[in-house]
């Protein structure tokens, strides 16, 4: 069967959830509960946009990423499956 998500096959179920997350822009449980400011795991910031404060703000996935994309959708689009999983396996998003 064809992967028609571009995802690497090898990649585990916890990471495909991560990539589909990032894919998708996904908001996290605080947004959908309006209980935010919500406090990045990664770095101990406060922030109403806790998917965008992971791609653009935080301080523990910033070598993993390149900022000069610009925004978290631009990041998540021109950014390498792979890295991505790694980034992921390295520093879970925000859930």
């Amino acid at each position: 069967m064809k992967n028609p998500s571009n995802f690497p096959k090898t990649a585990n179920k916890k990471t495909l959830n991560a990539l589909y997350r990032f894919k998708f822009g996904y908001r996290c449980l605080s947004e959908i509960t309006n209980n935010l400011p919500d406090t990045c795991q990664h770095c101990d910031r406060d922030t109403h946009a806790p998917l965008a404060h992971y791609l653009t703000e935080s301080r523990q996935t910033a070598p993993y990423i390149n900022r000069n994309l610009g925004t978290a959708e631009n990041i998540i689009r021109q950014m390498d499956w792979t890295a991505l999983a790694t980034l992921a396996l390295q520093f879970p998003p925000p859930r």
